[in-house]
């Protein structure tokens, strides 16, 4: 069993301890990063409307979820997800 990832969304305390060296600076207002790092999915961005977007784009990219209008919304079904992983092989 593939032990599930704890999620990081927006700056903290936690995330800085995990010493990634993200630049918020450069990131501007609304730029954002999506990365795994070991167990954990980090979502994070500027402090205007980074996270949001962020977080947007990894539903939509990665879960396949869409919003077409107000009423119209795709969401995949449980078990249709993909997979998402980085594994690391030693030689």
């Amino acid at each position: 069993m593939e032990k599930m990832k704890r999620r990081l969304i927006g700056g903290s305390e936690h995330l800085n301890r995990l010493g990634l060296g993200i630049d918020y600076q450069r990131l501007g207002d609304e730029g954002f990063v999506i990365k795994t790092y070991g167990d954990y999915l980090v979502i994070t961005g500027g402090r205007l409307r980074g996270t949001m977007y962020g977080t947007y784009t990894f539903l939509g990219r990665y879960l396949g979820c869409r919003r077409f209008s107000s009423t119209v919304s795709r969401i995949p079904r449980p078990g249709r997800y993909p997979k998402i992983s980085h594994k690391g092989y030693r030689r």
